[in-house]
């Protein structure tokens, strides 16, 4: 029991876990909004209006109607794990990237940035497989 007691305060406290874990799940939720344009509900974000599609297609960013917010790709490339008040998590370094994201929810009317409840459950298990190989 000592070493599952000790085992799990070793995950408990160690931001390498935590990181460890939460980039699996951050690259999926990199892929989900930037490339799949899924909200937290796995629901389409939105679609592009008939004006921007012609102005990604001046650009040379294809034709899709499908929102996934890559207009210059800053956003996509700002959004990384980050800590806040002692926790890790999604978000952006940039605050005028965080601005967008809710100015992005709002005009969407959309949760995009939240987990979606997979991607909680991928958590869950990534930590009990960490636990797991701790408590060897």
């Amino acid at each position: 029991m000592n070493v599952f007691i000790n085992s799990l305060n070793e995950l408990i406290n160690t931001d390498k876990t935590d990181r460890k874990v939460l980039s699996s799940v951050h690259s999926r939720v990199l892929d989900r909004v930037f490339g799949d344009g899924q909200d937290a509900n796995n629901a389409p974000i939105g679609s592009y209006s008939d004006g921007y599609i012609k102005q990604r297609q001046k650009n040379k960013w294809g034709s899709s109607r499908k929102v996934i917010l890559q207009y210059t790709g800053q956003m996509k490339n700002d959004f990384s794990l980050v800590k806040e008040g002692g926790d890790w998590g999604s978000g952006f370094k940039n605050k005028k990237n965080g601005e967008k994201s809710r100015w992005v929810e709002e005009t969407y009317d959309k949760t995009i940035f939240d987990l979606t409840k997979n991607e909680e459950e991928l958590i869950d298990m990534l930590y009990a497989v960490e636990l797991k190989q701790l408590s060897r």
